[in-house]
């Protein structure tokens, strides 16, 4: 993909749909946009589909969707192109013909999207493909794969191994390019600060394109994932750098880098000098602003995986919404919920509550992992500042269920205890394979239970917290899931 490449497509959608695309070479939000209220005219002329043009592809539009396949011709083919283009693939031409380059190509994508790969653009691949807002993270985990080996779930979720995973992306780039010779271990310190190299806008390459993808994943618009410092990414680091208390230049420097990959202020306690580990002697309990109030009947929340930042954040509340539910890590060294972003999103009006990460499906909960995830999720909420009383959420699932259910009680009550002791309020999110009835639910000390959108036992004080049906919508560019 060149930018010549992108030129083209936007001249193409200026001259057929009469838009007003800027011609600039970048495949972003702006131009992504263009190619669904493309498509969605085609679906009106053609198919006399009768949906609103508003250039976001939701049900009524992937309802209306008619499947293309090798040997269509035509402008949906043409705009199939356009966004595969878009997105990196080699679909052979810029034609409107389904021709073997872009079958080769839609089987990659779909493949790479975790997709039925039968080479034939449906309703659910074209909802993968024209939704740009549910690809780009998956777009970047792939990226981060296929450029430096790794092995990133694609799962469009930007948590921490996503995050990890960038900065080693950093790390090699600054070896390759630079001669930094870091160890290539995913936490950016006073090492890969000190390598770091300034970038600003008119520099391209690898580094900006990891610049972008760790600013998507704090749920900036850069408009584009290319690797080129154009206008967009300018605005989003200005943006970034303001809403973390930076000099507002645009460029990424050192201290902006540190913040960005971290998360944490370049000039603290330590002089910016963190190796990564956010439970030193910052955030000691009562520095977060706010106060301490009971939730009431009927707030719209939102738990994410994904950094919220202070001005998505005020987005959120713009769009209704009344508190979040972000995580801290199972091990001592939380890589999560950071002190900026805490502090970011209780001062755009937000209310916070935490919950703890949990172990991938299949995993076996002991009386001794229970003590420990305990003590860690208390000693993280209290490092990151938080008053005693806050609600902090245990995540029950996935669990081996030939775990005897006696183990699964005691994890549960050790954990209680600990963050109980801490002065704590806990609470429990229970979901899929808790292994547990109803009954032994109800006998656990929680006073907080919170249901997951899946068919689970109901214990017999009932829901305080339930998730809203479908899981992971996209608002405001941020993944999250309805309280």
């Amino acid at each position: 993909m060149t930018e010549e490449d992108i030129r083209a497509i936007q001249t193409w959608l200026n001259e057929t749909y009469g838009f007003n695309l800027e011609v600039d070479g970048s495949y972003g939000p702006a131009t992504s946009e263009a190619a669904v209220r493309g498509v969605q005219t085609e679906l009106n002329r053609q198919y006399g589909a009768n949906i609103s043009i508003d250039g976001s592809f939701g049900p009524s539009t992937q309802a209306a969707w008619q499947t293309v396949a090798q040997g269509a011709q035509g402008n949906l083919t043409q705009l199939v192109q356009s966004q595969l283009i878009g997105l990196g693939y080699d679909v052979n031409g810029f034609d409107g013909s389904f021709g073997p380059g872009l079958l080769e190509a839609v089987q990659a994508f779909q493949m790479d999207f975790n997709l039925t790969v039968d080479g034939r653009v449906g309703p659910q691949t074209a909802f993968t493909l024209f939704n740009q807002e549910v690809a780009a993270i998956q777009s970047i985990q792939i990226w981060l794969n296929q450029t430096y080996g790794l092995d990133v779930e694609v799962d469009n979720s930007f948590g921490p191994t996503t995050s990890e995973a960038i900065i080693r992306g950093v790390q090699t780039e600054l070896n390759r390019q630079y001669g930094a010779n870091l160890t290539v271990d995913g936490s950016f310190g006073p090492a890969t600060q000190a390598a770091w190299e300034t970038v600003v806008q008119g520099d391209s390459g690898n580094l900006i394109r990891l610049v972008q993808a760790e600013l998507i994943g704090l749920g900036y618009n850069v408009d584009g994932f290319d690797g080129n410092f154009g206008p967009g990414l300018l605005e989003a680091v200005r943006t970034f750098q303001s809403d973390f208390g930076l000099e507002v230049d645009g460029r990424v420097g050192p201290a902006t880098a540190y913040t960005l990959f971290t998360g944490e202020p370049a000039n603290g306690g330590d002089d910016g000098n963190n190796d990564g580990d956010d439970d030193g002697d910052i955030g000691n309990e009562g520095d977060l602003p706010g106060s301490l109030q009971e939730a009431e009947p009927d707030m719209l929340g939102f738990d994410t995986a994904t950094v919220v930042s202070s001005s998505v954040a005020s987005q959120m509340v713009g769009s209704g919404y009344e508190y979040a539910i972000r995580y801290v890590s199972l091990e001592s060294t939380n890589v999560d919920l950071s002190i900026s972003e805490a502090t970011g999103i209780l001062e755009s009006g937000l209310g916070l509550m935490i919950v703890q990460r949990v172990k991938n499906p299949g995993w076996i909960p002991t009386p001794s992992l229970g003590t420990e995830y305990g003590q860690n999720a208390a000693n993280h909420v209290s490092n990151l500042g938080f008053p005693e009383g806050i609600t902090v959420f245990l995540d029950l699932e996935g669990i081996d269920l030939n775990t005897p259910s006696s183990d699964i009680i005691a994890y549960c009550t050790n954990w209680y205890n600990e963050v109980e002791n801490k002065g704590f309020s806990p609470g429990i999110y229970i979901a899929y394979d808790s292994g547990l009835d109803s009954s032994q639910l109800s006998n656990l000390p929680f006073k907080y239970y919170w249901k997951s959108g899946s068919n689970v036992p109901v214990p017999d004080t009932g829901w305080d917290l339930i998730q809203q049906l479908p899981l992971d919508i996209i608002v405001n560019g941020l993944q999250l899931t309805k309280i």
